[in-house]
């Protein structure tokens, strides 16, 4: 069974209210090389979770495109489990 994680927005205020996004970046890590639709203020993107960093993400579109989101866009991210990967 296809297993989705989902990081809302309510646990993205209270990491940044410690203005540290240590509890974001960890969960985010542990999605490293997934498939994911990130639910940004703008719109919702898919791709390739290919790197953390300390405030923002790089995802890999399937055009071979990088975008780079910064955690205080992120309202959601869902884990596309249980395809190829």
């Amino acid at each position: 069974m296809p297993q989705n994680l989902f990081i809302k927005k309510m646990l993205k205020n209270t990491v940044n209210q410690n203005d540290d996004n240590t509890g974001l970046r960890d969960l985010l890590l542990s999605l490293l090389n997934s498939n994911v639709i990130v639910t940004t203020n703008f719109s919702a993107v898919s791709g390739l979770l290919t790197d953390v960093k300390a405030d923002y993400i790089i995802l890999q579109e399937v055009d071979g495109s990088f975008l780079l989101i910064s955690f205080s866009n992120i309202d959601l991210v869902t884990s596309q489990s249980g395809g190829a990967q």
